[in-house]
């Protein structure tokens, strides 16, 4: 009883965090002011990306916390960070004195 009980947790464990990962896979598209910008996008599928340009890597998702990375010259370096919350992505950096804000939304 104590074995078929154990096993019935792990495997619930198992399935939320198989949904909870494959929960942010889609395709984000790039907003401005509220309304979608052109046709800007991030697709995410498990752990990797690849944007509109053609560009891809590898994404690392913990909580509220999101990283792109990508290879560079023979070597994986972040590209970017930020924050995916509710099918929203946020990505903010600053460039001199400027800040720049991102946001892509998913669309289903």
């Amino acid at each position: 009883m104590k074995k078929n009980l154990a096993l019935t947790l792990a495997i619930i464990v198992l399935a939320a965090l198989f949904v909870s990962c494959a929960s942010n896979n889609g395709t984000y598209y790039l907003y401005e002011n509220g309304e979608r910008s052109g046709e800007s996008f991030i697709t995410i599928k498990d752990d990797e990306w690849t944007d509109n340009d053609g560009a891809s890597g590898r994404v690392e998702i913990e909580n509220d916390k999101i990283t792109f990375y990508t290879v560079v010259f023979g070597s994986e370096e972040e590209l970017w960070s930020g924050t995916i919350k509710d099918g929203t992505i946020t990505l903010s950096y600053k460039i001199l004195e400027t800040e720049f804000t991102y946001e892509y939304r998913l669309e289903k």
